[in-house]
C-alpha cells in the first residue's frame, strides 16, 4: 500500500507540473503528458511493469515484493544448489546478461545473498576471517579508480566495486557493532 501511495503521489505532482504553465515548460518533453495516460499507463507508471515505476527509487522495493512471492523457490535453489545458483546469477549480474527486465538482477543477487546468509549458521561470523583481504582489496580499487576513473568505468569494473564495497561495509560496520562505545 505505501508503495502504491509514494507511485500514486509523484504521478499526482507530476501530471500538477505539467499542468502547472510556469512548470511545465522545465519538465522533460519526452513520453506522454500524464493527462493522456491510458489504463494501461497509469497501471504502468504505478507499478514500473515495462521498466521502473514513476518513483524511480522505489524500483527496489517492487523487486522485493516479487521476490518475496519467489521466495519458495528462491528457498528450495538455496538448499538444493546454493553455489550453482549464486555462480549463475552473480554471473548474470556482472556480464549484464539477466533475462529478465523485471525483477533487475541487483535486487535478485542481494536478496538471494541474503537468504544464502540466512541459511547459513554463524555465516557471518565466519566471514569475518575475510575481512582484511576485502578491505585491502576495496582500498586498491578505490585508489585505482580515483587514478583511472575512465579505465575502471566499465560495467564489470562497477560491478567488482559494488561488491568488494558492500563486504567492506559489512565487515567494518560488525566491527563497529562490536564496541560499545
Amino acid at each position: 500500500v505505501p508503495y502504491v501511495l509514494w507511485n500514486l503521489l509523484i504521478l499526482c505532482l507530476w501530471a500538477f507540473a505539467q499542468w502547472l504553465p510556469a512548470t511545465s515548460g522545465i519538465l522533460p518533453t519526452a513520453g506522454k503528458r500524464v493527462a493522456d495516460f491510458g489504463a494501461w499507463d497509469y497501471a504502468n507508471a504505478l507499478f514500473g511493469m515495462t521498466g521502473y515505476p514513476i518513483a524511480y527509487q522505489l524500483w527496489f522495493i517492487r523487486d522485493l515484493m516479487l521476490l518475496m512471492l519467489m521466495a519458495p523457490l528462491l528457498q528450495l535453489a538455496s538448499k538444493r544448489v546454493p553455489n550453482l545458483v549464486s555462480l549463475v546469477l552473480l554471473l548474470a549480474w556482472l556480464t549484464e546478461t539477466w533475462p529478465l527486465g523485471i525483477p533487475a538482477a541487483a535486487g535478485v543477487v542481494v536478496f538471494y545473498g541474503g537468504v544464502r546468509l540466512a541459511w547459513s549458521p554463524g555465516a557471518p561470523e565466519r566471514l569475518d576471517r575475510f575481512a582484511p583481504p576485502f578491505l585491502f582489496l576495496y582500498a586498491g580499487y578505490l585508489i585505482a579508480f580515483a587514478w583511472l576513473p575512465a579505465r575502471m568505468s566499465a560495467h564489470a569494473w562497477g560491478m567488482f566495486g559494488l561488491v568488494l564495497g558492500g563486504a567492506a561495509v559489512i565487515f567494518l560496520t560488525r566491527a563497529l557493532v562490536r564496541h560499545a562505545r
